[in-house]
């Protein structure tokens, strides 16, 4: 009897993780640099239009959960540096690789100066 109840027990505990796994896509891979092929580090990772995102390590690497609702979603992948990458799940998922093009805002110049009343 003990062992039943140990068993409902650890099934009803692990049940919400299984389900949770079955319903998204995971998409792993690095983000680099088209010129250099080095990774990039804390580069933002996010679905358009949701709260989903991630960021990727120091090396570039990432690993993005996607629901199945938002499978015909796009992704967006940016960094400072860096021009933004569009790209649909569906696709990222037999590309999970992405080379970003460095490039990016430029801004005029300001002057700072002091002076004393």
């Amino acid at each position: 009897m003990k062992k039943l109840v140990l068993f409902i027990i650890l099934f009803l505990i692990g049940l919400p993780s299984v389900l949770a796994q079955q319903g998204q896509i995971v998409i792993s891979g690095r983000i680099s640099d088209k010129e250099s092929q080095k990774g990039v580090p804390f580069a933002l990772i996010y679905v358009k239009n949701s709260r989903i995102c991630t960021q990727s390590n120091i090396e570039g690497y990432y690993c993005l959960k996607v629901p199945n609702t938002y499978r015909q979603a796009s992704v967006v992948f940016s960094s400072f540096g860096y021009r933004s990458d569009t790209i649909d799940v569906n696709k990222l998922k037999a590309r999970p690789n992405i080379k970003l093009t460095p490039g990016g805002i430029e801004l005029r110049a300001v002057v700072a100066s002091a002076f004393t009343p």
